[in-house]
């Protein structure tokens, strides 16, 4: 026996109202996960042009930022860990999130590449902050370059290294139009 195909209409449409407004609720809450990545990548890069403001304006031999004693290597591998997880979970969102997101064609490409690539950066970056890390737990060594820092100024590196990874979710941010759905019923 078939069933009502009446019936079945309208379970299936229920069902599917249900999963489209479950959707929105998580993909509402994957804008506001952007927002505050966002956020937390934009006082670290304040830290780092302190840095770069407190070394070559004010030609500060210990150029600390905005943290000073906080400048340590447990809490730089520690919030560049936590960056990676959440750039991790944001270009999970972007990919499984393609519809909702709305972008079509070169844009959607160009702004997947973009996404891409700010992941790739800073899995270099958490790379060096890992080495950085296991030089600062070493008492033999002196100092803490990393690998790029012993062929670098370790204050610019980190401060390209950041911009690098900060100006692409800037691009993303706006380029998917996340500013304008952070209020509910804000969408075009």
């Amino acid at each position: 026996m078939v069933g009502n195909p009446a019936i079945t209409r309208t379970l299936t449409g229920s069902f599917s109202g249900f999963l489209r407004g479950r959707n929105f609720r998580l993909f509402q809450g994957y804008i506001y996960l952007f927002a505050l990545t966002l956020a937390l990548q934009t006082g670290h890069m304040l830290e780092h042009v302190v840095q770069v403001i407190q070394k070559f304006v004010l030609g500060s031999s210990s150029a600390h930022g905005l943290i000073g004693r906080l400048d340590i290597e447990w809490i730089h591998f520690g919030f560049n860990t936590g960056y990676f997880v959440l750039l991790l979970s944001l270009a999970w969102g972007w990919l499984a999130y393609r519809r909702e997101i709305g972008l079509l064609g070169r844009r959607w490409t160009g702004l997947t590449v973009v996404c891409l690539v700010t992941l790739l950066i800073q899995s270099y970056h958490q790379v060096e902050h890992s080495v950085k890390l296991a030089q600062f737990l070493n008492p033999s060594m002196a100092g803490t370059p990393g690998i790029l820092g012993a062929h670098f100024d370790l204050i610019l590196l980190h401060f390209t290294i950041n911009a690098l990874v900060y100006l692409p979710l800037v691009i993303l941010f706006f380029g998917a139009g996340f500013h304008k759905r952070l209020l509910p019923g804000r969408a075009d």
